[in-house]
């Protein structure tokens, strides 16, 4: 920030130090003047990345939402998880995932890259052999110009197989947000709600009359049995048993 803080000493006096943040400086300065983004090192480098089709712990993707892609568009597409690793310029190291999709064409006159032969693969099942990437998940607009990071973490939800579907059916965005609103996690525990207090209705209406009959069918003399019994437990001693050889 040195640098920056430099720049606004040249060019505004340092007015902008006084109203504004270090990252707001950065994005301001850089977003007026590219030609300085172009001559300041971002303090973050990029070191390596790790694709891998192994689920991520942290970070999983919803089985449902590839089971309705591979049924309704492509089931050679295979999920993978990205790590992109950066280094500082003081020499720390942060590790960024991100969600991305692959999948499998065959192409006998282009060979495929040499990272698709590095992929991490299920060790139960079936995959396909990754050979290309298809799309990237990152929201790129939380991303801090001249920085050197990646942007953020985009969850791989109902939202993904919602934008796959927008595109094959030429959708507006009014309909995808509520396709979104109308299938997210929010929405479909909503609907298990609904079926769980249907089941309850169901099996209420069907043993309730049999229930009532049962509870009447029960004497005074039992209920004031059971009501002591929950009150006053009887407990029974316990009893020394010697083996006998």
């Amino acid at each position: 920030m040195a640098r920056l803080r430099q720049w606004d000493e040249e060019l505004y006096g340092g007015r902008l130090t006084k109203h504004l943040s270090d990252d707001q400086l950065r994005e301001w300065l850089m977003e007026r003047y590219p030609h300085l983004a172009r001559s300041a090192e971002p303090p973050w480098k990029f070191i390596h990345s790790q694709v891998t089709g192994v689920q991520d712990v942290l970070y999983p993707h919803d089985p449902a939402v590839i089971r309705a892609i591979h049924s309704e568009f492509d089931p050679r597409v295979v999920p993978l998880f990205v790590r992109r690793t950066y280094r500082s310029k003081s020499g720390g190291t942060r590790t960024f995932g991100f969600h991305c999709l692959g999948s499998y064409l065959w192409n006998p006159t282009m060979k495929p890259d040499r990272w698709t032969e590095r992929v991490m693969k299920p060790a139960h099942g079936q995959a396909f052999r990754v050979t290309q990437m298809d799309m990237h998940f990152e929201d790129r607009t939380k991303k801090v110009p001249g920085l050197g990071l990646p942007g953020a973490y985009l969850p791989f939800n109902w939202g993904v197989y919602a934008e796959l579907r927008g595109r094959y059916q030429n959708w507006t965005a009014k309909q995808r947000v509520r396709y979104i609103s109308e299938n997210d996690e929010a929405a479909r525990a909503r609907k298990r709600r609904e079926a769980a207090d249907r089941r309850t209705a169901d099996i209420i209406k069907a043993d309730g009359p049999m229930l009532k009959r049962r509870f009447d069918n029960i004497d005074k003399h039992d209920l004031a049995r059971l009501a002591d019994a929950a009150v006053h437990p009887k407990v029974t001693p316990m009893v020394h048993v010697r083996r006998v050889s």
